[in-house]
This record gives structure tokens, C-alpha cells and sequence, in this order.
């Protein structure tokens, strides 16, 4: 009762957005792995000297355990206090701030926080006993945590109830931070381009735009792999942002068509730049190719070099060749001899991730003259199921094979 009143005190106090503390996670796991944590959403440090925790045993009205906390501890903006079951797992106890017996619950057990007189937030319901009912859980055996758009504490259960993210019991990985839109800080974004198919020279590549005041040198991408895929990090505040890639200072920088590129891009009058926006949370973007939405096509066609000694056959007037299989008919890559060393030599485009089969041809007469291959039967690197042909390895980059006419050998020495 109030003083000299038959009735309770009337509040003053009016909750406002992000104005004071509330529970942003509550862990009700096996044995003593328990633990709560507050959440200051406010711009301000906060001295919990003003507030405590109340715990309400079974449906009891009245707390069974109080949580005082000392003078001058303090709550900084955006920051967490956790209180843990002394018990607890040595992870749950390396985040806490402090421990309590107000963490005595299991599931059927109200926590209350309050300021002076005054209650800011509940989990459960003072003077009922139950599991309550949370999101696609109860409050018994899960690990609460809530939602980010979340901005105050409430006193009405039905409302708390749809406010949580629900884990399995002792997940702690939330456990000692807490995001909410109430707080907004930079958060780390990552670019990546891929600057294969960019045929222009140049030396070093950037993120240019609204992100920096469109300063062509201030944001560099690197490529410490060699892989031909440039990233890198900004810190960036919660928001929408135009950029696009440079390199050398505004010497090149993409050009992005207003159709074509519309999936990732924002026209302005003639200027067409990519355009994203992002959360309160760090953020790594897809590698996209240079001057466009989508990654790059994947390239399997390479070209490659066959070279093969002919020291151990003497080469027919129709010349030498190679063919057969993925590369066609019996006279379909010529093979010469410029500096007449006697290794022959020619190129094609193949695919790289096909395999195949393939073979040597001595002066064929035309493209089905399939006797003057050369003979490796028997041999180890023929091929018994395809007329004993050679086989194609595979090959992700422009590639030189070396052979030597009718051997196995893997380089132009015969044997």
C-alpha cells in the first residue's frame, strides 16, 4: 500500500522508445546453466544503483530472491549486464558480471526488473506458475533472446511472449552483447569484385562512392590470393549507400547499364552506380564481376599446346597431327615443326573440365584415315575403351603437354 492510502501507489513513471533498461536474454539450461542479461538501449551510462531484479518462486506474489545492485555499477550505452547462476559453465561464467540466486529458476519462475518503485519489464507472469508459452518454445529448457526491434520492456506477458528469438536449451552463443535498433553503430561491410575479365590494364582497384565521398583512392581492394577477386572492409554506419568500382584513381571505373544492371543499381539522371543498403549488423557482399549484377561465367575453354618428339618414326609427306576423340577427325589439329628439332607442335581451344580422349596421326590422307594413329596398346596410358587413345587430363588454365609419338613418355624426350 502507499502511505497512508488503501491502495497502491500510482506510477509515475512512463515507458518511452529506448529509454530505459529490459531483459534481452534469459538461458533456462540443464542443471545450474542458467543466466539473464539486461540491456541499457539508452545513449547514456547508466548507474544500476536504482534497479533490481526480482524473482517470484512458483507463483509466489511475493520475490523470493532480490537482486540489489552496488552503488556506481555501471551500464554503459549499448552495453549488457549478466547475471549467472555461480554453477554455471565456465562459458556462461567467462561473459557474466556478476552471479545471484535470483537465477534459482526453472521455466516456471517470473523475473522482474524494476526502478525504484517502479516495474520495467517481466518474463512470465507474477502469481501464476507456468511454462510460458515463447514464440515456438516455452520458458522452460530454451534459451531466449530478444528480438532486435525490441525497444523497451513490458509488463504485459501477452506482449513479451512474441518478443523472443528461441534456441535450444544452453545455447550461450548471444550471451554478454546484445544488438537492437535502439543502438546504431558502424558496422564492418565487405566488397568484392572480380576483375578477371577486365581486359585494360591497371594497378590498384577501389570502392568509390557515397561511402566515401566518391574519392577514387581512399578505399583499396586487394587481391592477397592472386585469385583476380579484389576485396576489402569499411566501417560503415546502418543505411543506403551508391558506390561502384574504380581502379588507379578514377583511370577506369565501371560502366553500368540501366536495364541490364538493374537488379543492383540506382539511375539518377545519366549516372547509373550500384546501390545496396545495409542493417545494423556486418554485412559481406557476393563477389559480383566488374560492370555487373552476377558473379563471373565460369571459364572451362583454355587453350592448349600439344607438343610431341618425333625421334622414334620419320614423319609422312601429309604431315603430322593430332585428333581423335574431343578434338576430331584424324587430320584435325595440324602439328608442325618450324625450327625442325623434330618436335612437333600446335594449338586448340579445349574444355578444361571435360576429359577425353585423343591421339597422334602420321600423314593422314584425310579425316577418317583412323590406321596412321600411333600404337599404344597395352601401354599404360592408352585408353582400352576408347580404341586405346590417349586421355585428355583436365585443366583449369591455358595449358602446354608434352608427349613423345607412340610412348608414354611426359615430356618431349623419347625413350
Amino acid at each position: 500500500y502507499c502511505w497512508e492510502e488503501c491502495t497502491a501507489c500510482q506510477s509515475t513513471y512512463t515507458p518511452t522508445a529506448c529509454g530505459d533498461l529490459f531483459f534481452s536474454e534469459y538461458a533456462e539450461g540443464t542443471s545450474n546453466n542458467k543466466y539473464y542479461e539486461i540491456y541499457n538501449p539508452t545513449g547514456n551510462t547508466v548507474d544500476l544503483a536504482d534497479y533490481e531484479i526480482h524473482l517470484f518462486s512458483n507463483g509466489g506474489t511475493s520475490a523470493s530472491q532480490i537482486l540489489d545492485f552496488p552503488s556506481a555499477t555501471l551500464l554503459a550505452s549499448g552495453d549488457v549486464f549478466v547475471v549467472a547462476n555461480s554453477n554455471a559453465d565456465a562459458t556462461i561464467l567467462a561473459f557474466a558480471d556478476t552471479t545471484s540466486t535470483t537465477t534459482y529458476f526453472n521455466g516456471n519462475d517470473a523475473l522482474a526488473l524494476l526502478k525504484n518503485s517502479d516495474t520495467l519489464d517481466i518474463l512470465g507472469e507474477v502469481g501464476v506458475s507456468n511454462y510460458w508459452t515463447v514464440g515456438t518454445g516455452t520458458t522452460s529448457n530454451n534459451t531466449l533472446v530478444r528480438m532486435a526491434a525490441v525497444d523497451m520492456g513490458t509488463t504485459i506477458w501477452t506482449q513479451s511472449s512474441g518478443q523472443w528469438d528461441v534456441y535450444a536449451s544452453n545455447t550461450w552463443t548471444y550471451g554478454g552483447a546484445h544488438s537492437s535498433n535502439c543502438i546504431v553503430t558502424p558496422n564492418n561491410v565487405t566488397f568484392q569484385v572480380d576483375m578477371n575479365n577486365v581486359t585494360s590494364s591497371f594497378t590498384n582497384v577501389y570502392v568509390s562512392g557515397t561511402v566515401n565521398n566518391w574519392s577514387g583512392n581512399s578505399n583499396q581492394l586487394t587481391d592477397p590470393d592472386g585469385d583476380g577477386v579484389y576485396s576489402g572492409t569499411l566501417s560503415l554506419m546502418p543505411g543506403s549507400y551508391e558506390y561502384k568500382f574504380t581502379y588507379d584513381n578514377w583511370t577506369g571505373q565501371e560502366s553500368l547499364d540501366p536495364i541490364l544492371d538493374s537488379a543492383c543499381t540506382l539511375t539518377t539522371g545519366a549516372f547509373t552506380n550500384r546501390y545496396a543498403t545495409f542493417g545494423n549488423a556486418d554485412t559481406t557482399l557476393p563477389v559480383v564481376c566488374w560492370e555487373s549484377c552476377a558473379s563471373c561465367p565460369v571459364q572451362t575453354n583454355f587453350a592448349v599446346t600439344f607438343k610431341v618428339n618425333t625421334a622414334n618414326i620419320t614423319v609422312g609427306p601429309n604431315g603430322l597431327y593430332a585428333g581423335g576423340g574431343v578434338i576430331g577427325g584424324s587430320n584435325a589439329l595440324q602439328l608442325t615443326d618450324p625450327d625442325g628439332n623434330g618436335v612437333y607442335e600446335g594449338t586448340t581451344t579445349l574444355n578444361g573440365s571435360a576429359g577425353g580422349n585423343f591421339i597422334f596421326f602420321n600423314s593422314p590422307t584425310g579425316a577418317a584415315d583412323w590406321g596412321t594413329k600411333e600404337n599404344l596398346t597395352g601401354l599404360p596410358c592408352a585408353d582400352p575403351a576408347n580404341y586405346d587413345d590417349r586421355i585428355l587430363p583436365t585443366f583449369t588454365q591455358d595449358t602446354t603437354l608434352l608427349f613423345c609419338f607412340g610412348s608414354c613418355a611426359t615430356d618431349t624426350v623419347c625413350p
